[in-house]
């Protein structure tokens, strides 16, 4: 199984992108057999305020009701699972998090 962790920027990297790179052998390269995962205490799975990541699934629905109801906006500067990952989580800035957040959540819709 290929995992979506990378060894050195791990939950902070984003392969969306990627899709549109003629060489997939880019991909190929960025996915390890290996998990960074292994030796971790995995603070990302009990880091989200709504359990959107369970079962090795993420519910994308989930997350989104929560960020748009919530008066708190926990999460509006960034996924807290991303962030909580020991590997590469201090590689994004808050204010690139923010950005991001407000596009996924369709922020222009509330």
């Amino acid at each position: 199984m290929k995992l979506l962790v990378h060894e050195n920027r791990g939950l902070m990297v984003s392969f969306r992108g990627a899709i549109a790179f003629k060489n997939k052998n880019f991909i190929k390269n960025m996915v390890k057999n290996t998990s960074p995962c292994v030796s971790c205490t995995a603070p990302c799975k009990s880091t989200c305020p709504v359990s959107a990541f369970r079962n090795n699934k993420y519910d994308v629905e989930t997350c989104i009701n929560f960020i748009r109801s919530t008066k708190e906006n926990i999460c509006i500067n960034g996924c807290l699972v991303r962030r909580s990952c020991p590997i590469g989580q201090s590689l994004r800035k808050i204010e690139q998090s923010k950005f991001h957040m407000k596009y996924f959540i369709n922020e222009d819709k509330l």
